[in-house]
């Protein structure tokens, strides 16, 4: 009987999805993303194949492999339909996620605390002047393989129009254990806002190929790029063409990286710290322990 049934539901399953591969409901489709050694193309969202040059994919760096053990071992969240996620981590007599000295944290009925300097005594989640880092308060979604995940963000809409000569959008993510993978970024504005420039901060613990899809009427003005290590040898892709290291347009900045949420070896202070010493106050940051896809709505 069990058996018949399992038969059943399989050939069930298997005709729905041979008659609908492409549901409407899906958010976007994403082609193999690349042989180990070379990447074969690329499918921008939503449903548009982008023909890329082949680029060969780094190999692993040893000693931060085991630098970030944490993190590849740490259990990670990826959402289905939920967005919103509570503000306060549980914990039982000790608060084990912020054990690092920095946060100074204790389990306080079941809660933790954290009294670290450039933390939030109830989230544990960085705040760096204006940035005051929310789960899921981001204007950017993050996928990871067609997944939503959650993210990290913070918005200064005051300052932001305060008269600058430029909005700066952080998109920030750790990623696997691997240099030179490709991430799809693309920045959409819904509604008309003013033709005021922005600024991209990209930023990954190793260097990425990031491959930007750019709605028309945005002006960009610059671009920044940051990794932890290698710093040098990650690309840029926009619209389709490899941008030139031109200071012009493209700065590399070598720095510690964090996307929002410091227990796993992050450090989203000091990238912070970095982006705001060299374009600037922040407009908004969004961050994600790993995406290989983003949208970015800058309206």
């Amino acid at each position: 009987m069990w058996r018949t049934l399992l038969k059943n539901t399989f050939s069930y399953n298997h005709l729905k999805c041979s008659q609908n591969p492409h549901p409407s409901n899906a958010v976007f489709s994403v082609s193999h993303l690349g042989l180990p050694q070379n990447i074969r193309d690329f499918v921008f969202f939503p449903l548009q194949t982008v023909p890329l040059p082949n680029i060969a994919t780094g190999s692993r760096n040893q000693s931060d492999i085991h630098r970030h053990s944490t993190l590849k071992n740490s259990s990670f969240l990826a959402l289905s339909n939920r967005t919103l996620f509570s503000s306060s981590i549980s914990c039982q007599n000790k608060c084990w996620p912020y054990t690092a000295f920095r946060f100074q944290s204790e389990c306080q009925n079941g809660v933790c605390h954290c009294q670290g300097k450039g933390y939030d005594p109830t989230s544990c989640l960085p705040i760096y002047k204006n940035c005051s880092i929310r789960r899921n308060s981001s204007n950017a979604v993050a996928y990871w393989h067609q997944k939503i995940q959650e993210t990290f963000g913070c918005h200064s809409y005051k300052e932001a129009n305060s008269g600058r000569n430029s909005q700066v959008y952080v998109i920030s993510t750790m990623n696997e254990w691997k240099a030179h993978q490709p991430i799809r970024l693309n920045v959409t504005e819904a509604m008309a806002r003013q033709f005021q420039p922005i600024t991209l901060v990209l930023a990954s613990y190793y260097p990425a190929h990031w491959f930007i899809q750019m709605q028309s009427g945005i002006h960009l003005g610059s671009i920044l790029q940051i990794s932890t290590v290698h710093f040098n040898s990650g690309r840029i892709f926009l619209n389709g063409k490899e941008v030139s290291k031109q200071k012009s347009l493209l700065t590399k900045q070598r720095s510690l990286v964090g996307y929002g949420d410091d227990r796993y070896s992050g450090h989203t202070i000091q990238l912070l710290q970095t982006v705001d010493r060299l374009t600037g106050s922040i407009t908004s940051f969004s961050g994600s322990q790993r995406a290989n896809f983003w949208t970015l709505d800058i309206s």
